[in-house]
Protein backbone atom coordinates (compact mmCIF):
# COMPACT_ATOMS: atom_id res chain seq x y z
CA UNK A 1 0.00 0.00 0.00
CA UNK A 2 2.85 1.97 0.71
CA UNK A 3 4.51 1.47 -2.27
CA UNK A 4 1.31 2.41 -4.15
CA UNK A 5 0.74 5.48 -2.49
CA UNK A 6 4.53 6.79 -3.18
CA UNK A 7 3.84 5.99 -7.06
CA UNK A 8 0.46 7.34 -7.14
CA UNK A 9 2.09 10.42 -5.68
CA UNK A 10 4.91 10.64 -7.68
CA UNK A 11 3.73 9.66 -10.87
CA UNK A 12 0.43 11.71 -10.59
CA UNK A 13 0.49 14.29 -8.24
CA UNK A 14 3.87 16.05 -8.51
CA UNK A 15 3.90 16.44 -12.73
CA UNK A 16 0.27 18.46 -11.45
CA UNK A 17 1.91 20.89 -9.86
CA UNK A 18 1.73 24.23 -10.34
CA UNK A 19 3.28 27.00 -8.63
CA UNK A 20 1.63 29.82 -7.62
CA UNK A 21 3.47 32.81 -9.52
CA UNK A 22 4.52 30.82 -12.64
CA UNK A 23 6.91 31.96 -14.91
CA UNK A 24 4.04 32.13 -18.25
CA UNK A 25 5.78 35.02 -20.96
CA UNK A 26 2.25 34.82 -22.51
CA UNK A 27 0.48 35.95 -19.54
CA UNK A 28 2.71 38.41 -18.73
CA UNK A 29 3.04 40.13 -22.60
CA UNK A 30 -0.93 39.99 -22.30
CA UNK A 31 -1.47 41.72 -19.04
CA UNK A 32 1.43 43.63 -19.70
CA UNK A 33 -0.48 44.90 -23.36
CA UNK A 34 -3.44 45.31 -21.80
CA UNK A 35 -2.32 47.77 -19.11
CA UNK A 36 -0.41 49.94 -22.16
CA UNK A 37 -3.90 50.11 -23.66
CA UNK A 38 -5.47 51.68 -20.97
CA UNK A 39 -3.46 53.85 -20.06
CA UNK A 40 -3.93 55.51 -23.23
CA UNK A 41 -8.17 56.03 -22.45
CA UNK A 42 -8.14 55.88 -18.93
CA UNK A 43 -7.53 58.93 -16.61
CA UNK A 44 -7.85 57.21 -13.15
CA UNK A 45 -4.80 58.31 -10.74
CA UNK A 46 -4.15 54.66 -10.00
CA UNK A 47 -3.95 54.16 -14.00
CA UNK A 48 -1.70 57.16 -14.22
CA UNK A 49 0.66 56.00 -11.61
CA UNK A 50 0.88 53.02 -11.13
CA UNK A 51 0.65 51.22 -15.06
CA UNK A 52 3.10 52.86 -16.41
CA UNK A 53 5.92 51.14 -13.54
CA UNK A 54 3.98 47.95 -13.92
CA UNK A 55 4.39 47.82 -18.03
CA UNK A 56 8.06 49.04 -17.42
CA UNK A 57 8.77 45.62 -15.14
CA UNK A 58 6.95 43.30 -17.13
CA UNK A 59 8.61 44.27 -20.24
CA UNK A 60 12.06 43.67 -18.45
CA UNK A 61 10.58 40.17 -17.38
CA UNK A 62 10.07 39.10 -21.12
CA UNK A 63 13.27 40.60 -21.63
CA UNK A 64 14.77 38.03 -19.18
CA UNK A 65 13.01 35.07 -20.42
CA UNK A 66 14.05 35.96 -24.19
CA UNK A 67 17.38 35.93 -22.67
CA UNK A 68 16.73 32.86 -20.33
CA UNK A 69 18.87 34.86 -17.42
CA UNK A 70 16.39 33.56 -15.04
CA UNK A 71 18.21 35.49 -12.20
CA UNK A 72 17.54 38.82 -13.82
CA UNK A 73 13.75 37.55 -14.21
CA UNK A 74 14.13 36.65 -10.88
CA UNK A 75 14.88 40.00 -9.52
CA UNK A 76 12.60 41.88 -11.37
CA UNK A 77 9.32 39.82 -10.81
CA UNK A 78 10.30 40.26 -7.24
CA UNK A 79 9.72 44.33 -7.48
CA UNK A 80 6.72 43.67 -9.27
CA UNK A 81 5.14 41.07 -6.68
CA UNK A 82 6.00 43.72 -4.01
CA UNK A 83 4.81 46.57 -5.90
CA UNK A 84 1.53 44.44 -6.40
CA UNK A 85 1.62 43.45 -3.00
CA UNK A 86 1.71 46.89 -1.15
CA UNK A 87 -1.82 48.25 -3.00
CA UNK A 88 -4.02 45.83 -1.89
CA UNK A 89 -5.19 46.38 1.64
CA UNK A 90 -6.94 43.70 3.77
CA UNK A 91 -9.25 46.16 5.11
CA UNK A 92 -10.56 48.07 1.88
CA UNK A 93 -13.69 47.08 0.97
CA UNK A 94 -12.94 48.05 -2.75
CA UNK A 95 -9.78 46.33 -4.29
CA UNK A 96 -7.92 47.33 -7.58
CA UNK A 97 -5.28 44.44 -7.35
CA UNK A 98 -5.74 41.11 -6.75
CA UNK A 99 -3.14 37.92 -5.89
CA UNK A 100 -3.35 34.59 -8.25
CA UNK A 101 -6.65 33.09 -8.07
CA UNK A 102 -5.46 29.78 -5.98
CA UNK A 103 -5.47 32.06 -3.05
CA UNK A 104 -9.36 32.76 -3.42
CA UNK A 105 -9.87 28.94 -3.48
CA UNK A 106 -12.71 27.86 -1.98
CA UNK A 107 -13.98 31.55 -0.44
CA UNK A 108 -11.07 31.02 1.68
CA UNK A 109 -11.89 34.21 4.58
CA UNK A 110 -7.94 34.71 4.86
CA UNK A 111 -7.68 35.11 1.15
CA UNK A 112 -5.69 38.76 1.37
CA UNK A 113 -3.58 37.80 4.60
CA UNK A 114 -2.31 34.70 2.50
CA UNK A 115 -1.38 36.34 -0.69
CA UNK A 116 0.08 38.82 1.15
CA UNK A 117 2.02 36.28 3.14
CA UNK A 118 2.97 34.51 -0.07
CA UNK A 119 3.51 37.51 -1.85
CA UNK A 120 6.71 38.32 0.82
CA UNK A 121 7.64 34.79 0.56
CA UNK A 122 8.10 34.63 -2.95
CA UNK A 123 10.05 38.26 -2.64
CA UNK A 124 12.22 36.55 -0.50
CA UNK A 125 13.06 33.52 -2.11
CA UNK A 126 13.36 35.45 -5.82
CA UNK A 127 16.00 38.01 -4.24
CA UNK A 128 18.03 34.57 -3.01
CA UNK A 129 17.97 33.19 -6.28
CA UNK A 130 18.82 36.27 -8.24
CA UNK A 131 21.73 36.16 -5.48
CA UNK A 132 22.82 32.41 -5.84
CA UNK A 133 26.17 31.49 -7.46
CA UNK A 134 26.65 27.91 -6.24
CA UNK A 135 25.03 26.28 -9.30
CA UNK A 136 22.94 27.09 -12.13
CA UNK A 137 19.32 28.68 -11.77
CA UNK A 138 16.71 27.41 -14.66
CA UNK A 139 13.13 27.88 -14.86
CA UNK A 140 12.80 24.73 -12.62
CA UNK A 141 15.00 26.21 -10.11
CA UNK A 142 12.55 29.42 -10.00
CA UNK A 143 9.40 27.42 -9.78
CA UNK A 144 10.74 24.87 -7.42
CA UNK A 145 10.36 21.93 -9.92
CA UNK A 146 13.77 20.50 -9.33
CA UNK A 147 14.07 17.15 -7.23
CA UNK A 148 15.15 18.27 -4.57
CA UNK A 149 12.89 21.30 -4.39
CA UNK A 150 10.12 19.10 -4.73
CA UNK A 151 11.30 17.34 -1.84
CA UNK A 152 11.41 19.92 0.42
CA UNK A 153 7.85 20.93 -0.97
CA UNK A 154 6.47 17.68 -0.10
CA UNK A 155 8.44 17.78 3.08
CA UNK A 156 6.52 21.29 3.81
CA UNK A 157 2.87 19.54 2.31
CA UNK A 158 2.91 17.22 5.10
CA UNK A 159 5.06 13.95 4.22
CA UNK A 160 6.15 13.74 7.88
CA UNK A 161 2.59 12.95 9.27
CA UNK A 162 2.13 10.51 5.96
CA UNK A 163 5.86 8.65 7.68
CA UNK A 164 4.11 8.69 11.03
CA UNK A 165 0.93 7.10 10.52
CA UNK A 166 3.46 4.58 8.00
CA UNK A 167 5.37 3.92 11.47
CA UNK A 168 2.29 3.12 13.38
CA UNK A 169 1.12 0.95 11.25
CA UNK A 170 4.14 -1.52 11.08
CA UNK A 171 4.85 -0.79 15.04
CA UNK A 172 0.68 -1.86 15.74
CA UNK A 173 0.44 -5.85 16.18
CA UNK A 174 4.23 -6.23 16.62
CA UNK A 175 3.36 -7.69 20.25
CA UNK A 176 -0.11 -9.22 19.53
CA UNK A 177 1.36 -11.09 16.82
CA UNK A 178 3.69 -12.97 19.43
CA UNK A 179 0.46 -14.80 20.92
CA UNK A 180 0.41 -16.70 17.46
CA UNK A 181 4.29 -17.66 17.93
CA UNK A 182 4.63 -18.46 21.90
CA UNK A 183 7.10 -21.47 21.40
CA UNK A 184 9.50 -19.01 19.61
CA UNK A 185 9.32 -15.65 21.62
CA UNK A 186 9.77 -17.40 25.08
CA UNK A 187 12.32 -19.45 23.77
CA UNK A 188 14.28 -16.37 22.61
CA UNK A 189 17.10 -15.52 25.37
CA UNK A 190 15.46 -11.36 25.79
CA UNK A 191 14.18 -9.98 28.93
CA UNK A 192 10.91 -8.50 27.18
CA UNK A 193 12.95 -4.43 27.85
CA UNK A 194 15.31 -5.77 25.37
CA UNK A 195 12.66 -7.66 23.14
CA UNK A 196 10.65 -4.87 22.65
CA UNK A 197 13.79 -2.60 22.00
CA UNK A 198 15.00 -4.72 19.48
CA UNK A 199 10.95 -4.50 17.98
CA UNK A 200 11.50 -0.69 18.08
CA UNK A 201 14.82 -1.04 16.65
CA UNK A 202 13.52 -3.14 13.22
CA UNK A 203 10.24 -1.30 13.13
CA UNK A 204 12.63 2.37 13.01
CA UNK A 205 14.50 1.16 10.64
CA UNK A 206 11.72 -0.13 8.13
CA UNK A 207 10.18 3.24 8.32
CA UNK A 208 13.36 5.02 7.78
CA UNK A 209 13.61 2.69 4.63
CA UNK A 210 10.80 3.49 3.54
CA UNK A 211 11.69 7.11 3.53
CA UNK A 212 14.70 6.38 2.10
CA UNK A 213 12.52 4.53 -1.18
CA UNK A 214 10.04 7.16 -1.03
CA UNK A 215 13.04 10.07 -1.77
CA UNK A 216 14.86 7.61 -4.09
CA UNK A 217 11.44 7.08 -6.09
CA UNK A 218 10.50 11.20 -5.95
CA UNK A 219 13.85 11.74 -7.24
CA UNK A 220 14.22 9.05 -10.24
CA UNK A 221 10.59 10.51 -11.54
CA UNK A 222 11.43 13.99 -11.35
CA UNK A 223 14.99 14.37 -12.44
CA UNK A 224 15.41 13.42 -15.79
CA UNK A 225 12.42 16.05 -16.31
CA UNK A 226 13.21 18.93 -14.11
CA UNK A 227 17.13 18.29 -13.02
CA UNK A 228 18.25 17.49 -9.94
CA UNK A 229 18.74 20.94 -8.44
CA UNK A 230 21.19 21.88 -5.54
CA UNK A 231 21.58 21.78 -2.04
CA UNK A 232 22.66 24.90 -1.74
CA UNK A 233 19.35 26.42 -3.04
CA UNK A 234 17.95 28.64 -0.82
CA UNK A 235 15.07 27.97 1.16
CA UNK A 236 12.88 30.15 2.83
CA UNK A 237 11.99 30.85 6.30
CA UNK A 238 9.48 32.68 7.64
CA UNK A 239 9.71 34.83 11.04
CA UNK A 240 7.45 36.93 13.36
CA UNK A 241 9.28 38.63 16.41
CA UNK A 242 7.04 40.34 18.77
CA UNK A 243 6.90 44.03 18.61
CA UNK A 244 8.50 44.03 14.75
CA UNK A 245 7.19 43.63 11.19
CA UNK A 246 7.09 39.60 9.83
CA UNK A 247 9.61 38.77 7.30
CA UNK A 248 11.70 36.07 5.44
CA UNK A 249 14.76 34.45 5.70
CA UNK A 250 16.95 31.80 3.91
CA UNK A 251 18.56 28.67 4.27
CA UNK A 252 20.36 26.60 2.51
CA UNK A 253 18.30 23.19 1.24
CA UNK A 254 20.56 20.69 3.18
CA UNK A 255 20.00 22.44 6.61
CA UNK A 256 16.35 22.18 5.73
CA UNK A 257 16.85 18.59 5.09
CA UNK A 258 19.17 17.65 7.69
CA UNK A 259 16.96 19.29 10.60
CA UNK A 260 14.19 17.42 9.00
CA UNK A 261 15.86 14.55 9.31
CA UNK A 262 16.90 14.46 13.23
CA UNK A 263 13.18 15.45 13.92
CA UNK A 264 11.66 12.93 11.72
CA UNK A 265 14.24 10.05 13.27
CA UNK A 266 13.11 11.16 16.54
CA UNK A 267 9.19 11.36 16.03
CA UNK A 268 9.65 7.85 14.25
CA UNK A 269 10.99 5.98 17.78
CA UNK A 270 8.77 7.76 19.39
CA UNK A 271 5.48 6.81 17.68
CA UNK A 272 6.72 3.54 17.26
CA UNK A 273 7.91 3.10 21.25
CA UNK A 274 4.54 4.68 22.09
CA UNK A 275 2.35 2.15 20.01
CA UNK A 276 4.34 -0.83 21.19
CA UNK A 277 3.63 0.75 24.35
CA UNK A 278 0.04 1.01 24.10
CA UNK A 279 0.19 -2.60 22.50
CA UNK A 280 1.03 -4.17 26.10
CA UNK A 281 -1.21 -1.83 28.18
CA UNK A 282 -3.93 -3.04 26.13
CA UNK A 283 -3.07 -5.97 24.33
CA UNK A 284 -5.12 -5.48 21.68
CA UNK A 285 -4.33 -4.27 17.81
CA UNK A 286 -7.19 -1.60 17.82
CA UNK A 287 -6.99 0.77 20.25
CA UNK A 288 -3.19 1.59 20.03
CA UNK A 289 -3.64 1.76 16.15
CA UNK A 290 -6.60 4.36 16.95
CA UNK A 291 -4.78 6.19 20.06
CA UNK A 292 -1.43 6.64 18.37
CA UNK A 293 -2.87 7.60 14.86
CA UNK A 294 -5.16 9.63 16.56
CA UNK A 295 -2.46 11.57 18.42
CA UNK A 296 -1.00 12.27 15.10
CA UNK A 297 -3.90 14.66 13.52
CA UNK A 298 -4.22 16.24 17.77
CA UNK A 299 -3.39 19.47 16.88
CA UNK A 300 -6.86 19.55 14.95
CA UNK A 301 -8.50 20.05 18.12
CA UNK A 302 -7.17 23.29 19.19
CA UNK A 303 -5.51 24.67 15.78
CA UNK A 304 -7.04 28.01 14.53
CA UNK A 305 -5.49 31.32 12.91
CA UNK A 306 -3.85 33.27 15.06
CA UNK A 307 -4.55 30.57 18.20
CA UNK A 308 -1.06 31.26 19.44
CA UNK A 309 -0.90 34.93 19.93
CA UNK A 310 -4.69 34.37 22.38
CA UNK A 311 -3.18 31.27 23.53
CA UNK A 312 0.63 30.83 24.15
CA UNK A 313 0.13 26.94 25.77
CA UNK A 314 -0.39 25.82 22.45
CA UNK A 315 3.14 26.63 21.53
CA UNK A 316 4.47 24.02 24.12
CA UNK A 317 2.29 21.13 23.29
CA UNK A 318 3.42 18.79 21.27
CA UNK A 319 1.02 18.25 18.80
CA UNK A 320 2.07 21.29 16.96
CA UNK A 321 5.25 20.01 16.12
CA UNK A 322 4.64 16.69 14.73
CA UNK A 323 4.42 18.38 10.92
CA UNK A 324 8.07 19.27 10.83
CA UNK A 325 7.69 20.72 7.14
CA UNK A 326 5.67 22.78 8.40
CA UNK A 327 7.89 23.76 11.19
CA UNK A 328 11.29 24.29 9.65
CA UNK A 329 9.61 26.62 7.01
CA UNK A 330 7.67 28.88 9.34
CA UNK A 331 4.46 28.57 8.40
CA UNK A 332 3.58 27.21 11.97
CA UNK A 333 4.39 30.55 13.15
CA UNK A 334 2.01 32.25 10.06
CA UNK A 335 -0.76 29.90 11.22
CA UNK A 336 -0.41 30.56 15.19
CA UNK A 337 1.14 34.62 14.58
CA UNK A 338 3.82 33.51 16.95
CA UNK A 339 7.10 33.24 16.67
CA UNK A 340 7.95 30.68 19.26
CA UNK A 341 7.78 27.97 17.19
CA UNK A 342 10.88 26.64 16.41
CA UNK A 343 13.11 23.67 15.70
CA UNK A 344 14.55 24.26 18.60
CA UNK A 345 11.89 24.09 20.99
CA UNK A 346 10.43 21.09 18.90
CA UNK A 347 13.86 19.15 19.30
CA UNK A 348 13.54 19.74 23.34
CA UNK A 349 9.58 18.50 23.56
CA UNK A 350 10.34 15.70 21.24
CA UNK A 351 13.38 14.69 22.69
CA UNK A 352 11.48 15.24 25.85
CA UNK A 353 8.53 12.85 25.21
CA UNK A 354 10.88 10.20 24.00
CA UNK A 355 12.37 10.11 27.02
CA UNK A 356 8.98 10.11 28.88
CA UNK A 357 7.90 7.07 27.36
CA UNK A 358 11.27 5.26 27.26
CA UNK A 359 11.10 6.16 31.04
CA UNK A 360 7.47 4.26 31.56
CA UNK A 361 8.44 1.09 29.35
CA UNK A 362 11.01 0.84 31.26
CA UNK A 363 8.78 0.61 34.42
CA UNK A 364 6.05 -1.18 32.61
CA UNK A 365 8.63 -4.24 31.12
CA UNK A 366 10.61 -4.26 34.55
CA UNK A 367 7.54 -4.92 36.81
CA UNK A 368 7.61 -8.51 38.15
CA UNK A 369 6.45 -11.62 36.49
CA UNK A 370 5.78 -9.44 33.33
CA UNK A 371 5.90 -11.15 29.95
CA UNK A 372 5.23 -9.53 26.95
CA UNK A 373 3.02 -12.78 26.03
CA UNK A 374 0.78 -14.05 28.15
Amino acid sequence: MVLIATLAYCFYSVPSYQPTWPIDPVTIKATRDRRRSELSSFSTSSAVQDYPILVKQATAELAALDKKDYRAYAAVARKQVLYVDERIDPMASIQFYFYPMPYYADDNPFALYDGHYGSQEIAARYLAVSRYRQGAVTSNVVEERTSLQTLQRTISGGLTLFLLLVAVFLANDLVTNDRRHRTVVQGLPLTPWRALTAKTGLAWLATMGITGGFILILILTTVFRYGFGSLGIPITLFHLPPGRTAYFSTTPLDLYLAKWLVLLALLIWLFTRLTLLLSILFRNEYIPLLLAGGAIFSQALYLESGVGAIKNWTTWTLPTYFDVGKILSGYQKYLYQTDQITFNRGLLLIGGAVLLVELIVLLVTHRRHFALVH
